[in-house]
């Protein structure tokens, strides 16, 4: 297979002369970001259009960035995410407080649908950080869940290696908030958690609503890294 490099213009053009027809991998690649791979991008003769990709900035050393991307439906859906801090008491990055320290900061929120919608945690701190996502369009209604999935919803944590672990919504049952993962960090490792289960969240803003209950833990992978 014949690789075809190409350089886009500042709008994202740019033209393949004599480009073959098919179904194609497509490798977008920019500096300071990591590349994004985007599979069966059907090409044919005249103009084409890609499907909307987002290409997510390289993260330091010791950093994190979770980035959440839906689709038209619904126009919104939000990150949460809850975890440690220093001085003992539990930190909530969402929209309504974007920065609740310094290790941690909501980059984008996005209200008009696809996102990406992104949280970088730049330095952790011992503990348990529990990501979930809300869909505020249809909040507080239990089939809020559905239009997750069918939008759909998709969660990727990076690392300054890269892409560390996707996830995909998951099969809607009652409820309006996807419980994503949890990261188990201590001084020896740092634990990712697949929980992958949905509930109906009462209040967006009281942080106690996204802690994960003994004895409700969904079954789940894990990976180290």
């Amino acid at each position: 297979m014949t690789d075809l490099v190409v350089e886009a213009d500042e709008d994202g053009n740019y033209t393949i002369e004599n480009a073959p027809t098919g179904v194609f991998i497509i490798v977008v690649r920019q500096p300071g970001f990591y590349p994004t791979v985007v599979e069966g991008v059907e090409v044919g003769a005249g103009e084409n259009a890609l499907p909307p990709t987002t290409t997510v900035e390289e993260v330091p050393e010791g950093s994190l960035r979770i980035v959440l991307t839906w689709g038209e439906n619904p126009s919104d859906l939000d990150s949460h995410l809850t975890g440690p801090q220093a001085d003992g008491n539990r930190l909530h990055c969402y929209y309504a407080n974007q920065a609740p320290n310094v290790q941690v900061n909501l980059d984008v929120d996005d209200v008009t649908s696809y996102g990406p919608e992104t949280i970088t945690i730049s330095s952790l701190v011992a503990g348990t950080y529990r990501y979930s996502v809300h869909n505020y369009s249809d909040r507080y209604f239990s089939s809020g869940a559905a239009g997750i999935v069918t939008s759909p919803a998709k969660v990727e944590v990076y690392s300054t290696a890269g892409l560390i672990a996707s996830f995909v919504a998951p099969p809607a049952n009652s409820g309006d908030t996807w419980r994503v993962f949890e990261l188990e960090v201590n001084s020896s490792e740092i634990r990712l958690v697949e929980t992958d289960f949905y509930e109906l969240i009462d209040d967006v803003h009281n942080t106690n609503n996204f802690r994960m209950e003994p004895g409700v833990k969904a079954p789940m992978n894990s990976s180290s890294f």
